[in-house]
C-alpha cells in the first residue's frame, strides 16, 4: 500500500479504534459487573507469531544478520531492545492510555502490583506485526492479543476473557510502531470494559 493511499486511511482507521472488535473467548461480562480497579500482568507467548516469520527466533535472527551488515553493533542492539522494550515502552503505554478513559463519571483503571483489588487483568500478547516504512510502502504495526480477567487468589477460574488484534501507527520505527499499537489496546479495552460492566450496572 502506499503512502498516501495509507496516510487517508489513518483517520478511518482511528476511528475504527472506537469500535474495536473483542471475540469472547471465556466466562461472561456479568463476572466482572462493577469492577473498577485491576491488576495488570504482562504475558508474552513462548510460540508469539510474528508477521511472514517462522517464528520469534527466525525473525530476531533476520532482523540480527540485516542490521549487522549495515552497522557493527546495530544486530544485538535491536535484539535486545526488542524484550527490553516490553516492560519500557509497550506495558506503560497500555496502563496510560486504559487509565485516561473515562465515560459518565465512570472509570476502570489498571495498574501493575498493587493490592488494593482482588482481580488481575492479563494481557497476553500472542502475535506481533512490527510493520514497515520506507519511501514508497508504509505497513502499521499490529498486535494480537488474549486480555483474561479473573480472582488474584483464583487465576485458574477465567471470569472474562477476550481476544482481539489491534493496529498501530504505520510511520516511525519498528518499536514505535508496536508501542502505538499497545495504547489503542489500552484505550479501546478500557472504553470496552466501562461500557459493558459498569454502565450497564
Amino acid at each position: 500500500m502506499t503512502k498516501p493511499l495509507l496516510y487517508s486511511l489513518f483517520l478511518l482507521f482511528g476511528l475504527a479504534i472506537q469500535a474495536q472488535q473483542f471475540e469472547v473467548v471465556d466466562g461472561s461480562i456479568e463476572n466482572i459487573t462493577g469492577i473498577q480497579r485491576y491488576n495488570v500482568v504482562f504475558e508474552y507467548a513462548p510460540d508469539l507469531q510474528i508477521s511472514k516469520n517462522d517464528s520469534e527466533q527466525a525473525f530476531l535472527q533476520k532482523q540480527y544478520e540485516k542490521r549487522e551488515q549495515k552497522a557493527l553493533g546495530s544486530g544485538e542492539k535491536f535484539k535486545k531492545l526488542w524484550f527490553e522494550n516490553r516492560a519500557r515502552l509497550y506495558e506503560p503505554t497500555f496502563i496510560q492510555e486504559f487509565n485516561s478513559f473515562r465515560i459518565d463519571g465512570h472509570q476502570v483503571t489498571a495498574a501493575k502490583n498493587i493490592s488494593s483489588t482482588a482481580y488481575t487483568m492479563n494481557i497476553k500478547t500472542i502475535s506481533t506485526a512490527d510493520g514497515y516504512d520506507d519511501l514508497f510502502y508504509v505497513e502499521e504495526g499490529k498486535i494480537g492479543v488474549l486480555l483474561s480477567i479473573y480472582e488474584t487468589n483464583a487465576p485458574e477460574t477465567i471470569l472474562y476473557a477476550i481476544q482481539t488484534e489491534v493496529r498501530g501507527d504505520a510511520n516511525a520505527d519498528e518499536f514505535e510502531r508496536i508501542r502505538t499499537a499497545y495504547g489503542n489496546l489500552g484505550e479501546a479495552a478500557s472504553k470496552h470494559l466501562s461500557r459493558k460492566a459498569l454502565l450497564k450496572r
